[in-house]
């Protein structure tokens, strides 16, 4: 070849270009070695797509780099704002940030990638994201329908699953609800589960009543751990559950129950002839509940000592027709069917009643200003001041049976018969409502993300999108909390926290 090219071998007998023609191979060998690709584009990032302003919100992007660098990301949140990065991780290791809207609108989340040399990846394809309230999630079943009572109300617990009973002839079942609306387990329930609604405890056991047989215990991953059968009546209501696990349940044979967790029986007490309505526990321990004395035409408030031994009764001028609930001082709210609200103090004299319009099912709430919510058959949502004076209330298009639950920031929702759940703001001013296509019975739950779950006549278990988790106060709700523990300082879980 060098024959060919005479100047080239003239070139290569010289020292000097021989010396420079290997500094140049060296440096391209050099520069070939270091050559650095920038990391794959991030798949789009996983996350919710709908959800409420003010609330906060975890969203996960992962991405990989061809020379195995180490990795960085960071989230544009489509609102103007764009995440810092994150720290350097392994190729292919998820990194997750948490953003929060403060304004109801379409978003589009993404997600950017660099490697320690600062090769940077193109922005990843979006998730879309809705922000609004009052906003369809999911429903349950997608079709068909679920035969739970329209008076069972849910149970949110540990992780944010959704506990409700499906209620039919000869047996039944416990559902759990995965956050994301999909069936995560069934139980099957030998009884009847009629209109009570599932408790948790502090361990993730789920308790529920039935119509013919009594108590049933089922574990966290939906397996029957125990039963207890009452000696004679049917049990029409949910259990309470006690700071050391003890399970209350009342009976329509005037008897309330106290068991252990473990289902073994502690005591019962006789009241009277009948008990129809759960029991509500008191920081003390005191146990509060109704009961019905028919041989004589009274109808009693009882409230005994966590032994079972009376402490003192209250008569009142009809039938008890809700579950207690309980203020920051002690006062004890309930309401008979004569129209009247009671609010008695923690001796059991009486502080003050109202009268409303019609018969009060509804339970009351409490919210963080100790303003009284409770709804009438007259179809009203009531809000009353600490003194029992009426601060407003308004009108739905149906009764209001069940009880109103309180958000974090004062949104107070409630079902109608209408087929409405309204959400109203603390001064009674209508934010928005959502229609099913059935009566509402159940009284609302609503989850740490701000989700609030009911159940509808029309079949359904529905998760509308709400404006934050639940209040922090008295008793924002139907037994008092998430996980239906009738209880004050109730709904803490052993390995959930505060739900």
């Amino acid at each position: 070849m060098v024959a060919r090219y005479p100047y080239l071998e003239i070139l290569m007998k010289n020292r000097s270009f021989r010396s420079v023609l290997a500094l140049c191979i060296l440096l391209t060998v050099v520069v070939l070695s270091c050559k650095n690709s920038p990391p794959r584009c991030p798949e789009p990032p996983a996350g919710v797509s709908i959800g409420g302003p003010n609330i906060p919100y975890q969203f996960t992007a992962t991405a990989t780099d061809p020379e195995a660098d180490s990795i960085a990301i960071r989230f544009s949140w489509g609102d103007g704002d764009t995440s810092a990065w994150s720290g350097f991780v392994p190729s292919g290791e998820a990194v997750t940030m948490s953003h929060t809207w403060s304004a109801s609108g379409y978003y589009q989340v993404k997600a950017q990638a660099q490697d320690k040399k600062g090769r940077l990846t193109a922005w990843s394809r979006p998730l879309y994201l809705t922000i609004g309230e009052g906003i369809l999630k999911w429903r349950y079943p997608e079709t068909g329908f679920v035969l739970s009572s329209p008076a069972s109300s849910p149970a949110v617990g540990p992780g944010g699953t959704i506990y409700i009973g499906e209620a039919s002839i000869p047996r039944s079942h416990l559902l759990a609800i995965n956050p994301d609306g999909t069936l995560k387990w069934c139980c099957q329930i030998d009884d009847f589960l009629g209109y009570a609604a599932p408790a948790i405890g502090a361990d993730g056991t789920v308790y529920i009543t039935g119509y013919n047989d009594g108590v049933y215990a089922v574990t966290p991953d939906g397996i029957l751990k125990w039963k207890y059968e009452v000696e004679v009546g049917t049990i029409y209501s949910p259990p309470a559950i006690g700071a050391d696990g003890t399970v209350y349940v009342a009976s329509e044979d005037g008897c309330i129950y106290a068991l252990n967790s473990e289902g073994a029986f502690k005591w019962r007490c006789q009241t009277g002839d009948a008990m129809l309505g759960p029991p509500a526990i008191g920081s003390d321990g005191t146990v509060y509940i109704d009961s019905d004395d028919w041989s004589h035409q009274a109808w009693y408030i009882y409230a005994l000592n966590p032994d079972g031994t009376l402490k003192w009764r209250y008569e009142t001028d009809g039938h008890v027709l809700t579950s207690p609930a309980i203020g920051s001082d002690g006062t004890l709210y309930f309401a008979t069917s004569l129209c009247y609200l009671y609010a008695l103090n923690p001796d059991g004299t009486l502080k003050w009643r109202y009268q409303a319009d019609g018969e009060v099912h509804s339970s009351p709430a409490i919210g963080s200003d100790g303003t009284v919510y409770f709804g009438s058959e007259d179809h009203h949502l009531y809000a009353l001041n600490p003194d029992g004076t009426l601060k407003w209330r308004y009108e739905t298009e149906g009764d209001v049976h069940r009880s109103p639950a309180i958000g974090s920031d004062g949104t107070v929702y409630i079902g109608s018969e209408d087929g409405f759940l309204y959400a109203l703001g603390p001064d009674g001013i209508w934010k928005w409502r959502y229609q099913t296509q059935g009566g509402i019975w159940t009284s609302p739950a609503i989850g740490a993300d701000g989700t609030v779950y009911f159940v509808s006549e029309d079949g359904h278990l529905y998760a509308i999108q709400g404006s934050g988790p639940l209040a922090d106060s008295p008793w924002p709700k139907f037994q008092h909390d998430n996980q239906n523990t009738g209880r004050v300082g109730g709904g803490r879980c052993a390995y959930g926290g505060l739900e």
